[in-house]
């Protein structure tokens, strides 16, 4: 015999509402980005306005008590509303799905109402070029199609990724045709000379090949050209010595042909597949920090600059149409405005929450400038303080800059963690860093600090710090190691 039996448990449900949702990204904006959403709001919520004085928070009350359940509006702003009988203007028959009907007659449409039809815009790459130059070569209808088939196989910076046997099987294959690599090798070496050496298998055959134009045009070459063809791994490595003795040359033979390298190009065709478009972006800061009578403090950029209320002649004008769905539009428009205002007022207000709590933070630093006052601190520091998320904190942090007495400042630079000295006081991470790079830039490029070496120059300072962080810390910053950062 079976029993059914009823089992009662407990569960915990975390439930974010859809406008929670929204407010988190909505702090998350910058100021450039936040204009761009104001714009947006007040183009499309046609009971948004924008207005210099205060709106009244005892209006936003009585319009958030809307109940829209049965697409009805609170009395609160119908109660002094003048009725408009909207049927005098508008009958039902006039609309199908919201378009009006007076727009599926073919004589009232104006030439405004004409779709607009984009331009196609065909893309000219560097291989369409390339093609179009071997119709101009010496080149019989056999080798054209060879030419446009190495042609198609270049990548995006102009390199031949394919062995030259690989290569001529494809071509036969494609084509249904024997063909030798000779013939292959024949017309890559032609397609070599159309540009920066087009079509090189590497870096190093790229190198040679802008070397002998060089050649043609009279420069002399002859070092340069026999340190990249015999001693192109000990160039790589930075072994100068090496190549002293292998070539029998001086350093300043190196010096000069070195020199000469630098001025060709690493790739074949660089920039040219690309079409970038320079922009003067310049940052507009979210938080102003000052100093006035040696007390720093810290405000939202402009935070009255703009204000915004509900229309609400318009909302009254609206709110006993007797249309349901006209009604229903309505209020879910004014609701949308008022979540509008508030969220304005509570990114406000949590971000002068936070600027004020950095500011108690990280008060030396801001007084000075200096790293080396900048107090190890994380966003759990922030967050503790002030009673918000983590996740709150660093919204409202990320990507928003500060302008104060010593230049504009990314946020999340004030964030960093604490490294123990040698006498036991907390030291930022970034402090340390800084330390990396100044020990890197004042080093002698003759002979340049290896990453051990930095580990035994910073304990010197009472820093202990494994090889491995150094490491970390210095490939973060962009810096070579030792090797390549050595001179001749």
């Amino acid at each position: 015999m079976v029993s059914n039996s009823q089992v009662q448990t407990l569960k915990q449900h975390l439930k974010v509402s859809p406008q929670q949702i929204q407010f988190l990204n909505f702090l998350n904006l910058g100021l450039d980005e936040l204009d761009d959403y104001i714009k947006k709001e007040l183009e499309e919520n046609p009971f948004l306005e924008e207005n210099e004085s205060n709106f009244d928070d005892s209006k936003i009350d009585a319009m958030d008590s809307f109940d829209h359940n049965d697409n009805t509006i609170d009395d609160n702003l119908s109660s002094s509303a003048s009725e408009i009988e909207w049927e005098t203007h508008f009958s039902p028959e006039e609309y199908d799905y919201g378009v009006p009907q007076y727009k599926t007659k073919v004589n009232n449409y104006s030439e405004d109402d004409e779709h607009y039809t984009a331009p196609i815009t065909v893309e000219y790459t560097f291989h369409d070029e390339a093609k179009e130059q071997t119709h101009y070569l010496n080149f019989s209808e056999r080798e054209i199609m060879i030419a446009e088939f190495i042609i198609d196989m270049l990548d995006d910076t102009g390199f031949l990724r394919r062995d030259i046997a690989d290569l001529t099987n494809d071509i036969s294959f494609s084509y249904n045709i024997f063909v030798s690599e000779e013939e292959v090798s024949k017309v890559r070496t032609v397609i070599n000379q159309l540009e920066n050496g087009l079509a090189a298998l590497d870096l190093r055959e790229c190198l040679l090949l802008q070397l002998e134009e060089c050649k043609k045009e009279g420069k002399d070459v002859e070092i340069a050209y026999s340190i990249l063809s015999d001693c192109y791994h000990q160039f790589s490595e930075r072994e100068f010595e090496k190549i002293e003795s292998k070539l029998n040359i001086t350093q300043d033979d190196i010096k000069r042909a070195i020199t000469l390298i630098a001025t060709l190009s690493p790739s074949p065709i660089r920039g040219k597949n690309s079409s970038t478009v320079a922009t003067n972006h310049t940052i507009i800061p979210d938080y102003i920090v000052d100093i006035i009578d040696n007390r720093v403090v810290g405000e939202i950029n402009n935070p009255q600059a703009r204000k915004f209320g509900v229309n609400e002649h318009y909302a009254n004008s609206l709110s006993s149409h007797k249309d349901r769905q006209t009604r229903s539009y309505v209020g879910n428009k004014i609701k949308s405005a008022v979540w509008f205002i508030d969220a304005i007022q509570q990114r406000q207000q949590t971000m002068t929450k936070v600027i004020k709590t950095l500011i108690y933070l990280q008060e030396p630093y801001f007084k000075t400038g200096k790293t080396e006052n900048l107090r190890p601190m994380i966003l759990k520091n922030v967050a503790d303080l002030i009673g918000m998320e983590i996740s709150t904190v660093s919204r409202v942090t990320s990507k928003k800059y500060a302008q104060t007495p010593y230049g504009m400042i990314n946020l999340k630079d004030l964030f960093t963690d604490s490294i123990i000295n040698n006498d036991g006081t907390e030291i930022s991470n970034r402090r340390v860093k800084e330390m990396v790079k100044s020990i890197i830039d004042t080093e002698n490029k003759r002979r340049p600090y290896t990453d051990t070496q930095i580990k035994t120059v910073l304990q010197n300072e009472g820093i202990s710090l494994s090889r491995r962080t150094i490491t970390k810390y210095r490939e973060v910053m962009s810096i070579d190691s030792s090797k390549y950062r050595r001179i001749i």
